[in-house]
């Protein structure tokens, strides 16, 4: 937990509680633009997706919340998914909600939701984040986070990587 004036952070595993505005920020034009997959995505789609997610031993969901009077503000995501077992690999994503942007949450997030998820799991070599080429606020995060820069994709997406 970190104190920031007048605010409490903490991560939180997600639970179903957190799906609706997972899928909101999802949905995000910002979000949308940076993704992947750019099109919305349907509800049923996203639940289905989710109820699998925190079911699988091979996805780890956590949300950031920011403790304010009393509430719990949930300012954003961040997702490790396993890429080899053998290995110990996982990719990273965070998604922050778009109320929240601009404000520091994106450092606060990585940071302590990778320290949860390496103390949750029982080993990680290596983290891999994919950032579309011109994502600067991604990239600067992620750089800034100590991540280094592996390689481009034919899809304009560039590869970081950080080992542990």
């Amino acid at each position: 937990m970190k104190k920031c004036d007048h605010m409490i952070l903490k991560i939180v595993n997600a639970d179903q509680s957190h799906s609706k505005d997972i899928w909101k920020w999802r949905n995000n034009e910002i979000t949308r633009s940076v993704s992947r997959k750019t099109d919305k995505i349907k509800w049923d789609e996203h639940d289905s997706w989710f109820r699998e997610s925190l079911d699988s031993n091979r996805i780890f969901l956590y949300i950031g919340i920011n403790k304010i009077s009393q509430k719990n503000i949930p300012i954003g995501i961040i997702r490790f998914n396993l890429m080899d077992f053998s290995q110990k690999h996982y990719q990273v994503s965070i998604n922050i909600a778009p109320n929240a942007r601009k404000k520091g949450f994106g450092h606060f997030l990585l940071q302590n939701g990778t320290k949860k998820f390496i103390k949750d799991i029982d080993k990680c070599t290596r983290i891999y984040a994919e950032i579309k080429v011109d994502n600067l606020p991604s990239t600067k995060l992620f750089t800034s986070s100590g991540y280094s820069f592996c390689d481009i994709d034919n899809n304009g997406f560039a590869k970081y990587f950080i080992e542990f």
